[in-house]
């Protein structure tokens, strides 16, 4: 099926969308001077690498964001700027804080523009959020697995599973799970 075609020039941005550049913009910014700072003290070579793909990967981010804004007719929001953060400040984190740090921006950001892309409806605002949503499942699966490898992956709880299936028999089953007693019911 062939996508449907629009001038997005004349289409104005939805409130969602406008919230949801404006909420990116402020993440972008601040996690941006956040990796900037890490840059500036990690020491694993590793982790290095993946923040120096954040360090340009946001910067880029700010750009095209800024751009959108202005064509759109908007102001940009100040966010977090280079005069709110001092890179030259002492170490303050370990290494160990920084791959962490990634790892939950990294889940958070891919929750965020995963709503944020399916509350738009111009395709240039839901294009925007489709590339950020692949270059973090890209740095998802850095950071993922250089933790493992590292060994301080935390791995969500596992469950005991059965063998075969239970078939609820009793109509009563809705009952328990209400709160109720089979006299109730």
């Amino acid at each position: 099926m062939k996508p449907i075609e629009h001038n997005t020039e004349s289409i104005r941005l939805t409130s969602s969308e406008i919230g949801h550049l404006w909420n990116t913009y402020m993440l972008e910014s601040t996690v941006h001077h956040m990796f900037s700072y890490f840059l500036q003290h990690v020491a694993d070579v590793n982790i290095k690498e993946i923040l120096e793909i954040c360090v340009y990967t946001t910067n880029d981010s700010l750009g095209l964001l800024e751009n959108t804004f202005k064509k759109a007719g908007l102001h940009t929001t100040r966010g977090t700027i280079s005069e709110d953060v001092c890179l030259t400040a002492p170490r303050l984190f370990s290494d160990i804080f920084y791959i962490l740090y990634l790892n939950c921006m990294a889940q958070f950001a891919l929750t965020t523009f995963s709503t944020a892309y399916s509350q738009s409806s111009r395709d240039d605002i839901r294009q925007i959020f489709k590339d950020y949503l692949n270059k973090l499942i890209l740095v998802n699966q850095l950071v993922t697995e250089l933790m493992l490898k590292k060994g301080f992956y935390v791995r969500t709880p596992s469950v005991p599973t059965r063998p075969e299936m239970d078939i609820v028999t009793k109509e009563s089953f809705l009952t328990c799970s209400l709160g109720l007693t089979e006299e109730e019911y």
